[in-house]
């Protein structure tokens, strides 16, 4: 018995592992392909090391970079789906890899593969979004930071008709008194 459920945790496990590397699958493509680029042209394995994690880094910077700053809504979802389609692929290679063992129809193979790399590119795009919200052009940052008296001045300033600050002073002192208990 002790077997067979660390045999089931060691699946999860590794479904858990297979499934955020499918998502991250366009940085560990473009670091492969630099990897092999730079490991051919005679460079050893450290610097190709170090091209595969500069490239890798690069990809995903530039993919948040065009989230982030681009004005133009169509390109948000040209960059979301380049992100997106190399992971839809890893995610139905994922599946049909693990399920061609037990299912013998290969249209049910075909279809649960689809599905399977359609969850994984969603899931690939929906992990990118919550970094960049929105694009960096339409946030708006505050013009100054407002403390209580700024905001007191600010609200007197507005609106002529406001108590002055020793009027609210006094009239929270006025507040104050009346919470002491009698005896007190």
């Amino acid at each position: 018995m002790t077997l067979i459920l660390l045999a089931v945790s060691l699946s999860i496990a590794l479904c858990v592992i297979a499934y955020n590397f499918a998502i991250h699958a366009l940085p560990f493509m473009v670091g492969l392909t630099a990897f092999q680029f730079v490991y051919g042209t005679g460079a050893g394995l450290l610097m190709s090391g170090f091209a595969t994690i500069g490239a890798a880094l690069l990809s995903v910077a530039l993919v948040i970079a065009v989230l982030g700053f681009a004005k133009n809504p169509a390109l948000r979802p040209i960059a979301l789906a380049i992100f997106a389609v190399p992971a839809a692929i890893a995610g139905y290679a994922l599946v049909y890899g693990v399920t061609k063992n037990a299912i013998d129809s290969t249209i049910a193979l075909n279809l649960l593969g689809g599905i399977g790399g359609l969850f994984i590119g969603i899931a690939a795009m929906l992990n990118l979004r919550p970094r960049i919200c929105r694009p960096l052009a339409l946030r708006r940052r505050p013009r100054f930071a407002v403390s209580m008296e700024n905001a007191t001045a600010a609200n007197a300033i507005k609106h002529p008709d406001s108590p002055s600050e020793t009027e609210i002073a006094a009239s929270d002192q006025r507040r104050l008194s009346l919470l002491v208990l009698p005896g007190s």
